[in-house]
């Protein structure tokens, strides 16, 4: 084994700064390059990067935290993509219908926008027959959900509410 050769600090600062000009200077070409030793050895930069973060969680979570704040954008429309898939094999896996149209931006029962922790609309369907029948904030979905997806159920709530409304009045 050959042995490592030291160099003074002088030395190391000018071959760091041949470096970062070389670097400047042919950035597409460097770029490309670590592409394509990533690609080559991905395993081991995984295992490297993995071992890195373990050994330094407070610089990991600095840097992502860094990288998340400079790139909002790109976070937002890589999130609404995967969030967009997940939800679309989450509805495949728990047998919900395929939408027949595509989802508006707001409720079709009391027209607000998606909120709170849930960012999307739900897909309401009918549950006897399996079909869709629209696009609901949580709040809509769940509240058919508890009068029981009938509208029976929701003319008992519509008869309580008249009842009690023209007693109290």
């Amino acid at each position: 084994m050959v042995a490592k050769r030291q160099y003074s600090a002088a030395t190391l600062e000018k071959r760091r700064e041949a470096s970062r000009k070389y670097k400047k200077a042919n950035a597409e070409q460097c770029r490309a390059y670590a592409r394509q030793y990533y690609w080559d050895h991905r395993e081991q930069s995984l295992e490297t990067s993995k071992r890195w973060k373990q050994k330094n969680p407070e610089r990991a979570r600095f840097f992502a935290q860094r990288w998340s704040a400079e790139n909002k954008e790109y976070r937002r429309e890589y999130n609404a993509i995967h969030r967009t898939r997940a939800l679309n094999a989450a509805r495949r896996r728990n047998g919900l219908p395929e939408p027949t149209r595509p989802c508006p931006d707001l409720c079709e029962l009391c027209g607000s926008p998606p909120n709170g922790k849930c960012t999307v609309l739900a897909v309401d369907h009918d549950h006897e027959t399996g079909l869709f029948r629209g696009w609901l904030c949580r709040k809509c979905n769940q509240g058919l959900g508890v009068f029981g997806d009938t509208i029976q159920g929701l003319q008992r709530a519509m008869d309580y509410l008249l009842r009690t409304t023209s007693a109290g009045s």
